[in-house]
Parts: C-alpha cells; structure tokens; sequence
C-alpha cells in the first residue's frame, strides 16, 4: 500500500527501461502572441501578450517536493522540507485511490522510487496565456509646455511580466527546459514596474 502503480507492459513482471512509452510532447503546437495600441485624447494604453499551446511540462518541482520526505536525513538534502498537506497523498489503507504514493516510506523509497520525474503523474498542461507588458501613458499638451522650449513630452508608467493565464501548477510554464522539464531551481521571473518621461 502507498506504492505506485507502474504498468508491466511486456508482463515480465520487471519494471525496467523496456516498459517506458512516449508520452506527451514538449514542444509547442502554436506560439504567437499580438500587441495593441489604444488612443484615447492624450491617453494610450499598450499591451503585449504571448500564447503558448499543446505543450506539455513535467512538474519536477513537485517530484522534489515530494521526494524529500522520503529521507529528510540524508546529507545531500540542502533544501527545506515544505509542507505537503494540500497534495492526495497516500496516508494508510483505504487510500486506494490517492493521486500520489505514500511520502513516508523510509525503507523502500531508495528502491521504488515513486517520485522520479519522468512518469506521467507529473506530466501537465503547458499552454498559457501571458500578459506581458502593459503601458499607460499621457501626452502632455504642446500649449503647456513650448513656453518652456520643449517640444514634445509624455509621461508612461509600464509594468512587465504582469500576470500568466494556465492551468500548470508548478512555478511558472514558461521557465522549463527543452525536454519539457520545469526549472524550479532558480528565482522566479522578476515583475517590473517603470515609470518614465520622455521630452525633446
């Protein structure tokens, strides 16, 4: 109990690298993305967003999380046990149908290993839609301001990297590797705010 359940496909009763299938596809099936412009009097509003569909992403960092209570002790363990009480895991019998094996299993777990990362129980949606960037700006008028011998000036405040649409739950669905692997081993993509003047 608690164990994953791996399909025996050549029924040798092994489980070995002759039981792997190909599953899911790292690369997108469609990339784009549109930028906008909208003018209102001495007001604009611009917008950049990206698409990213039919991809599919391995969630490592969630393998990670829940591999590191299966030895908390070890001394290649450099990371901080974060909790996992929100995940269906198994917790005892009559748990014949949680979504993830049994976190605790000191003793088998070198052997079994049920979190490795590449096993469709991690795999994922990838696609999102991002809102990139989002500027707002104001076009001082000329009659204020060529008394001052300046010709032109606008004021815009932008923010970047705003705020991604997808149904990944791992950190983010952009920053994975080309195998379809999450990167969860960095910081995360910084949001940005500027606010700025221009003038001649």
């Amino acid at each position: 109990g608690g164990d994953p359940y791996w399909t025996d496909l050549d029924g040798n009763y092994i489980l070995d690298e002759r039981d792997m299938v190909v599953a899911g596809n790292s690369f997108p099936k469609f990339v784009g993305g549109f930028q906008s412009m909208l003018t209102y009097g001495a007001f604009t509003l611009s917008l950049n967003v990206s698409v990213t569909a039919g991809r599919d992403i391995l969630n490592n960092s969630l393998a990670e999380r829940l591999s590191s209570y299966n030895n908390p002790l070890s001394p290649q363990k450099d990371a901080a046990l974060v909790p996992i009480s929100e995940y269906d895991f198994w917790q005892g019998p009559g748990d014949a149908n949680a979504t993830y094996p049994n976190p605790y299993d000191f003793t088998r777990s070198g052997v079994i290993k049920p979190f490795r990362f590449d096993q469709t129980l991690f795999q994922e949606d990838g696609s999102y839609v991002k809102l990139n960037t989002v500027t707002i700006g104001y076009n001082i008028p000329k009659n204020k301001t060529l008394r001052y011998g300046i010709n032109y000036s606008r004021v815009y405040f932008s923010a970047n990297n705003v705020y991604t649409f997808s149904r990944y739950s791992g950190p983010s669905p952009e920053n994975v590797t080309d195998l379809g692997r999450d990167r969860s081993d960095g910081y995360p993509l910084r949001r940005a705010f500027t606010l700025g003047l221009n003038v001649q």
